[in-house]
């Protein structure tokens, strides 16, 4: 009898289940069935592992993959280094875990779980601090590149953070502080003084009233309304 593979070698296959076709699922599983020999004697294991094989086939048919799609950017900080301790504590806390359900059954001693243990809080605490550290180089990179591109990526994370705060931000400056602010962004041309010269009057711009009366009755003859000359 062959040895079975081990889980982390196993790959689980995962479906849409929203895309579920009924008449593709019961089709396939009756190409299935006519497909496989009833009289046929074959061992115990290599029935389970038929079974599986058609149910795949048949969930293939019938259904879409379904793929994990993460909706957040990728961060910067994020590495190599740190994806490889990720996945070794991952991989000494589910040795762990394990462990602690054998202990319950008296299948280990209680040694062997404290030292498990150890190990995983020490990759753990790897693992932090390399994340930490990252994430400080990526936000010195942040600041660094303020003065080089001030209404970029830095702009925009203040006013993302900002957009949270409920009231705006002007309400909580200073009012000085914020005059300072808009003279800088919004500075007012200099004010030019006007040079008025000296004016005379002259007889020939009087009008008298005899004038104005003879304007109106002209402008009352006209059955069209007025323009810019009157």
């Amino acid at each position: 009898m062959p040895t079975s593979k081990k889980s982390k070698d196993i790959i689980f296959p995962r479906w849409n289940i929203k895309s579920h076709n009924e008449d593709l699922c019961v089709a396939a599983s009756i190409a299935d069935a006519w497909r496989r020999s009833r009289t046929q004697s074959t061992p115990f294991y290599k029935k389970i592992r038929d079974i599986n094989k058609s149910l795949v086939n048949i969930c293939n048919i019938s259904m879409r993959s379904s793929t994990s799609i993460s909706r957040l950017p990728p961060q910067a900080w994020w590495s190599t280094e740190i994806k490889a301790l990720r996945v070794q504590c991952q991989k000494s806390r589910r040795i762990w875990q394990r462990l602690k359900k054998k202990l319950y059954r008296n299948r280990v001693t209680p040694e062997v779980v404290i030292s498990s243990e150890k190990d995983y809080r020490n990759i753990k605490k790897k693992l932090k601090l390399a994340i930490n550290n990252a994430k400080n180089k990526q936000w010195q990179i942040i600041l660094n590149g303020i003065d080089d591109d001030p209404w970029g990526r830095p702009y925009k994370w203040a006013t993302k953070k900002d957009k949270f705060s409920g009231t705006p931000l002007t309400e909580h400056i200073n009012s000085d502080l914020l005059q300072r602010i808009l003279d800088n962004l919004f500075p007012f041309p200099p004010i030019q003084k006007l040079k008025i010269g000296t004016f005379g009057w002259s007889d020939e711009w009087s009008v008298t009233d005899r004038e104005v009366e003879s304007a109106v009755k002209n402008m009352m003859k006209k059955n069209s309304a007025p323009g810019l000359s009157g």
